[in-house]
């Protein structure tokens, strides 16, 4: 799926996710910033902040490379149904799949009150 997300495709939510993505690759300290700069000069932005976020992901959520794939990188009908689980929560909570750490992204968001009604005039 994500292989064919294409810049157009992005909805304001999952290009933010993604944008900070690239920030927590490009931050100092990072060792993967020289590769991430290198890679923003070579390839589309999409494709690299794709990298990012499945980076970022496999990194927030601690899996191993034999396992599931992180959401930003799995397809819809993924046959895991935690990822499948993660992937629905994260839409619930209007959430993009792309969130560089969506466990601590949903925690905020379900902290958050919810919205008061607006007064009837």
């Amino acid at each position: 799926m994500t292989d064919e997300v294409d810049a157009a495709d992005l909805n304001e939510i999952d290009a933010a996710a993604l944008r900070r993505c690239v920030e927590i690759q490009l931050a100092p300290g990072n060792e993967d910033g020289p590769f991430v700069r290198h890679m923003l000069r070579t390839r589309p932005w999409v494709e690299v902040a794709l990298w990012c976020s499945h980076h970022c992901q496999y990194w927030a959520l601690g899996l191993r490379p034999w396992g599931p794939p992180p959401p930003a990188s799995a397809e819809p009908s993924e046959d895991d149904p935690a990822v499948r689980e993660l992937l629905a929560r994260l839409a619930a909570a209007g959430l993009s799949r792309f969130e560089p750490s969506p466990i601590e992204a949903l925690r905020a968001a379900e902290a958050k009150p919810p919205p008061k009604p607006k007064p009837r005039r």
